[in-house]
């Protein structure tokens, strides 16, 4: 009776590591490709590549695919107004080039710098990021785990299926994608008509980063007007977290675990605010003296007139 006993205790240990084991290596490809968050430190695997752009205004830059560039911390300026960035072009200093400039930036940095640029707001905008870090890890072409395995796609192979339209269920589908895991079919319309009408790929993550801004600010204000105003990051996180993300677990422990990750990425990014209150004032100082120089031009050719 004790050796059976014994023997059923082996069998029993040895399928209980064989599940962990299943569960840990399930959870390692899961994440593959995502930014890790280790105390303060955000740990991702790429590294920017710069190749010589071509210099429009002093330190702003253009890449081969037409993406305007802060230099020397390589910007992406997506978040200027169509005024700003029409007025940069106006005022373009040399000859078009072949150079180019790799779009290899840390996703979570260009989420700080876009939203900390617009809104101001290091603790909510860290708030947010917390939310995006836990749905997607920063990767803008995330399908939901479990909706890779049903379908038999990839992030790449379910992307390129619905940016060249043989994947016609995008909207329905009811699998999460993108940053933020848009789920619902009517945010995934939006998304989709959005990407369509920009040209752009769906999993783009400059266009999900407009779309997202113009969704806090015209059908989510509440979630806009708490990275603005947050006073810490946990008030910011929960915000986002129940009136936005609304995912099936909103336990207090789920609001910890967005509020610890959204101050890691504060803590990691809080040093680029005075570069990027810096750059902000360096713009509007370029886009300033261009103005002024297009006025005097003018008026000598009335003069001359």
């Amino acid at each position: 009776m004790r050796k059976t006993l014994s023997y059923i205790r082996i069998i029993a240990l040895m399928l209980l590591m064989v599940t962990l084991f299943s569960v840990t290596a399930f959870a390692q490809e899961d994440n593959v490709g995502k930014p890790k968050v280790d105390g303060s430190e955000i740990v991702l695997d790429d590294e920017p590549v710069i190749e010589e752009p071509e210099e429009i205004l002093e330190g702003i830059v253009l890449d081969a695919s037409g993406r305007l560039w802060y230099m020397p911390e390589q910007i992406p300026l997506t978040f200027l107004t169509d005024e700003e960035e029409q007025m940069i072009f106006k005022c373009k200093l040399y000859t078009e080039t072949d150079k180019t400039l790799e779009d290899t930036r840390k996703n979570s940095e260009i989420v700080w710098d876009y939203w900390y640029y617009k809104t101001g707001n290091a603790k909510g905008v860290a708030g947010l990021m917390g939310n995006i870090n836990a749905e997607s890890g920063f990767k803008a072409n995330n399908l939901q785990g479990s909706y890779e395995r049903r379908f038999g796609m990839s992030d790449a192979s379910y992307t390129a299926a619905v940016d060249n339209g043989t994947y016609k269920n995008f909207v329905k589908d009811s699998a999460g994608y993108g940053l933020v895991q848009w789920t619902y079919w009517t945010l995934k319309r939006d998304l989709l008509e959005y990407a369509q009408s920009t040209n752009q790929s769906i999993g783009d993550i400059y266009m999900q980063l407009d779309f997202l801004y113009w969704e806090f600010d015209n059908k989510y204000t509440g979630c806009m007007n708490v990275i603005r105003n947050a006073k810490t990051v946990k008030q910011s996180s929960n915000y986002i977290l129940l009136n936005f993300e609304r995912p099936a677990d909103q336990s207090e422990n789920a609001q910890n675990r967005r509020a610890n990750g959204g101050q890691s990425f504060y803590d990691a990014c809080i040093g680029r605010c005075d570069m990027i209150k810096a750059m902000k004032a360096d713009i509007k100082s370029e886009l300033q003296k261009a103005e002024e120089q297009a006025l005097k031009e003018q008026e000598n050719s009335e003069e001359a007139a």
